[in-house]
């Protein structure tokens, strides 16, 4: 790449870092942006011109690449072509005329029903003393709806057992949230932190077997010997994971009736539009129930 584009792409990302964006986010974008700029040959802002973003845009699309890659590619060389128009680098906007792929947002694919959430909470797994990490992890995941990278970047002093909070620093979008923990979630994480006690190697809260951080190819373990005994004991057969749980409160909160908006905050989502997802959820969880269940279809009455 051409060294003064290098370096315009750089103060781009530097920008983002700055404001608090993901940084697996910039590296993404700065990937796809890198990737536009070898392509289509760009070694100076005076050679973009709609034309190139209209062939780079073919190109993705022949690759087969998902429809959410493709956005996310485009995406991110508007997002890029529009810092040199502000910055002075472009005198008009090139990617004005510019369409994204259209995307459906997916409906999680995985629900706990909350009957089936009170049969994992009675498993023999979740309530020896030999697993109170395991106990820790679910009521952690299931009572706060944290992403697992939250839930691993917990450090002791984030979880105040008294007042049932819980801070997640720097989460997704490099925001900070305080959430309730519920009273038997905060029981649990109190037994665990005294079993681990105060001999550990950093701040962590969740450790893994060597004292360390827990990784998260260990929480996934955790979580499969979890699904194993919900199969054996509980007839679960849904694959547990920790986007699960999260998806699982959400929806269990919404149909309680909680203001989408709280569950907005709750979740940590920067738009109300990805929240919006677990509507759809509650509706189509609204349609089976009433079919199961309304009185009607189980009157022994004939129309005529």
């Amino acid at each position: 790449m051409n060294p003064g584009m290098e370096e315009l792409l750089g103060r781009w990302c530097s920008g983002m870092e700055s404001r608090g964006l993901d940084r697996k986010t910039v590296r993404r974008r700065r990937k796809a942006v890198s990737d536009f700029l070898g392509r289509m040959k760009i070694g100076s802002p005076l050679d973009i011109f709609p034309e190139n973003l209209e062939a780079y845009g073919k190109i993705v699309v022949r690759e087969k690449r998902s429809v959410s890659s493709q956005r996310f590619a485009l995406s991110a060389v508007r997002l890029f072509l529009r810092y040199l128009l502000r910055t002075g680098h472009l005198l008009f906007d090139a990617a004005i005329a510019m369409d994204l792929p259209g995307m459906k947002r997916p409906l999680p694919r995985t629900i706990l029903s909350e009957e089936e959430m009170k049969a994992l909470f009675a498993l023999p797994i979740l309530k020896s003393r030999e697993h109170t990490r395991l106990r820790a992890i679910v009521e952690l995941l299931y009572g706060t709806a944290v992403r697992r990278s939250e839930l691993r970047n917990l450090d002791r002093y984030d979880v105040d057992i008294p007042a049932r909070t819980v801070l997640v620093r720097a989460g997704k979008g490099g925001k900070d949230r305080v959430l309730p923990l519920p009273r038997r979630a905060a029981r649990a994480v109190k037994y665990y932190m005294e079993d681990i006690g105060e001999g550990r190697r950093d701040g962590a809260l969740i450790l893994g077997p060597k004292g360390r951080r827990i990784a998260p190819r260990r929480i996934a373990e955790e979580l499969r010997e979890l699904e194993r005994e919900a199969r054996e004991l509980a007839g679960i057969t849904k694959h547990i994971t920790c986007h699960v749980f999260r998806h699982s409160i959400a929806t269990h909160l919404l149909r309680r009736g909680v203001d989408i908006r709280y569950i907005q905050v709750f979740l940590g989502h920067e738009k109300l539009m990805t929240t919006q997802i677990y509507t759809r959820v509650a509706v189509m969880v609204l349609v089976r129930e009433v079919r199961r269940t309304h009185p009607r279809d189980m009157m022994d009455v004939p129309l005529a």
